[in-house]
């Protein structure tokens, strides 16, 4: 070793490492240098992508390595095999989530190539915490994967938009089926890939399943013969939102203490509102923060926290602190894409002012208000106190025309669009720079629904003992269903009872008739009544309800047998076991007795034990053929098909003596 200066020469070979660490976690891997290689292996693990995994290939030869990766599975089965093309004298850096999404799960990445080459793995945990080295295996140069016995359909979905994410960010969760040979879903992971595995050859329709999103294009088809159909990529793009209504639209001006502590909640009605949802970036995906896409209110110029409660309902908590200077605030919502652009709605008046006027009551309204039926302007008398002639009456938050009585009365006018949708419109009084005061909530109630059909109009008596709910659909016309909250539906009742039940259109409903219900003949009352507020439940439809015929399957008599010595006119008593189905609670057995000519008769006892067995007592008076049935009443009911009972004399060898 020499050493000049600052400088030192060594002259026997040395070996350089590179160490990578990540600024942002606390982590570290170090880069040892490999040999060139022709023929090598990656091993994989796990079946989601927890590891986003970078590879990099360098070709230091003279001409272009021509590469062959085959996934292959633990087991043995080919997933894919794919070209890749690293151009002489280069080095090409990309992540095995764009190079070759479909490989996924326990398995190897075997790699061959026509020129030796440099190859390193570097593996990042999805949430930023780990790097590790992912150096390759040795593999033989005469191993050939297995060929494909099945096929993949892939693809990717990203955000094109630039934002302060980055920009091309996968987009997790999207929902995507095919229909074909195969009909599958499936979602994209966590880099914003999809992958349908197991697929015989055939065409299939691709389709894109969105929620929230737009996306482009609309689906594809694709026709697999003897390959892979790779690159099925998708764009996604943000639904405009809109805002109707914000409840309350005003609040009191915080001061003093108030002004940095607690928050009020506010309601915003209007539609294409997405659930939040956040994500852990990481460094292979372009982005190392945690990022949220989805709908958030933005007060003033402020994203407050939101909670979606359906796509067009919607909850937000705006701090005190921001309620400090009276005045009005513009409420938006804004959608958020993943990759941080967004699109925001329009915007509604939020004041945030002083002590309101007092509102007492409210009178001459019509009675009833039925949504959508009125078709003029009304007006409505509003009694309280500290009004002024600039006080303005505000229906749903939105100011009316308005006339100065006193200062305990004036009148206000209620528009049609006002009372168009069911529901509890809230009528407030305002006064310049002041808050709304406490609303007055005006009924507008849901027209009474018209029930004009029942499928099926009649059931069969569910008899059995652990039978199932019975499903019918009910058509008609005006069912409702609450905006604010889409579970609030009209209800079908079942003789006054409600019953579950599916809201599918507004005139269409399905409901499950408890098996209680229907467990004896007769005719059930079906009515529809539509959620608050309303006036009254729909007109009555009959379901009837009729027995089944019964089943007898098997006879069991213990071996009954008759003694020909027996007195005439003698006759003893016997038990019978039915076995079969459809034996209603009120069941009768009947028996044709072969030894005169009176035909059936009842059994002298019927005892139901259930659904598929009675023991009937019958009369045996001689040998023969016996005849039972058993009869469920009406109505529907009926006989069952006979059954034999064969009642044989007793052997002269098992009458003599012992």
């Amino acid at each position: 070793m020499l050493t000049t200066g600052a400088t030192t020469v060594l002259k026997a070979p040395l070996t350089a490492v590179v160490a990578i660490g990540n600024i942002s976690e606390p982590s570290f891997a170090v880069m040892i240098p490999t040999a060139a290689q022709s023929s090598f292996a990656f091993q994989l693990r796990g079946t989601g992508r927890e590891f986003f995994s970078g590879l990099s290939f360098q070709n230091a030869g003279g001409s272009d390595a021509h590469l062959t990766l085959s996934f292959v599975l633990d087991p043995g089965t080919t997933v894919s095999t794919i070209p890749l093309v690293v151009p002489r004298s280069q080095q090409q850096i990309m992540r095995l989530a764009d190079v070759f999404p479909e490989a996924e799960g326990n398995g190897f990445i075997f790699v061959k190539s026509d020129t030796p080459i440099t190859v390193v793995g570097l593996d990042g945990r999805s949430d930023n915490s780990a790097l590790a080295l992912r150096l390759p295996l040795p593999a033989s140069s005469t191993f050939t994967p297995a060929p494909q016995d099945s096929y993949v359909i892939v693809g990717t979905v990203r955000d094109p938009n630039t934002g302060v994410n980055g920009q091309n960010i996968g987009v997790p969760n999207v929902a995507f089926g095919i229909s074909g040979p195969v009909e599958a879903t499936t979602a994209t992971d966590e880099a914003g890939t999809f992958v349908f595995h197991d697929l015989p050859p055939g065409r299939y329709q691709l389709t894109p399943l969105p929620v929230s999103y737009t996306v482009s294009p609309g689906g594809s088809t694709i026709v697999i013969t003897n390959e892979n159909s790779r690159n099925n990529d998708f764009t996604v793009g943000l639904t405009t939102p809109g805002i109707s209504s914000i409840n309350p639209a005003s609040a009191l001006a915080s001061s003093g203490a108030n002004a940095s502590s607690g928050s009020i909640q506010i309601t915003v009605q209007g539609n294409n509102f997405t659930p939040p949802a956040t994500f852990t970036g990481n460094i292979f995906t372009g982005n190392i923060n945690r990022f949220t896409a989805g709908s958030v209110v933005l007060f003033a110029a402020s994203q407050v926290p939101t909670t979606v409660t359906n796509s067009t309902l919607l909850t937000a908590s705006i701090d005190r602190s921001l309620l400090v200077t009276t005045g009005t605030v513009q409420v938006r919502v804004r959608n958020l894409g993943p990759s941080g652009d967004f699109i925001e709605s329009n915007s509604l008046t939020f004041l945030v002012g002083t002590e309101p006027p007092t509102l007492t009551s409210v009178t001459g309204q019509p009675s009833p208000i039925i949504a959508g039926s009125v078709s003029a302007p009304f007006t409505v008398t509003v009694n309280g106190s500290g009004f002024t002639p600039a006080t303005q009456v505000r229906v749903n938050f939105q100011g009316r025309s308005t006339t100065y009585v006193n200062q305990n009365q004036i009148i206000g006018t209620v528009l049609p669009a006002d009372v168009a949708s069911p529901g509890f419109v809230p009528i407030t009084v305002e006064n310049p720079n002041s808050v709304d005061s406490t609303p007055f909530q005006l009924p507008v109630l849901f027209p009474i629904p018209a029930l004009t059909q029942i499928s099926p109009s009649s059931l069969t008596a569910q008899v059995a003992l652990n039978a199932q709910p019975v499903q019918i659909t009910v058509s008609g016309s005006n069912f409702g269903q609450n905006a604010t909250n889409l579970l609030d539906t009209a209800t079908v009742l079942v003789n006054g009872t409600p019953v579950v039940t599916q809201y599918v259109s507004p005139s269409q409903l399905t409901a499950l008739i408890p098996a209680n219900f229907i467990a004896t003949p007769g005719v059930l009352q079906i009515t529809v009544a539509n959620p608050q507020p309303n006036l009254a439940a729909s007109n009555v439809a009959a379901l009837f309800i009729v027995n089944p015929v019964p089943i007898i399957s098997s006879l069991e008599a213990g071996n009954v047998s008759w003694n020909p010595n027996t007195p005439p006119n003698s006759t003893f008593s016997q038990a019978v076991i039915i076995t079969g189905a459809n034996f209603s609670p009120n069941a009768v057995t009947w028996v044709n007795l072969p030894c005169d000519n009176l035909g059936f008769r009842k059994a002298l006892s019927t005892v139901r034990n259930s659904s598929g067995q009675i023991v009937a007592t019958i009369p045996i008076r001689c040998a023969g053929t016996y005849s039972i049935e058993v009869e469920n009443p009406q109505p529907g009911g009926g006989l069952s098909a006979p059954a034999p009972l064969v009642v044989p004399n007793i052997t002269s060898a098992a009458m003599a003596p012992q």
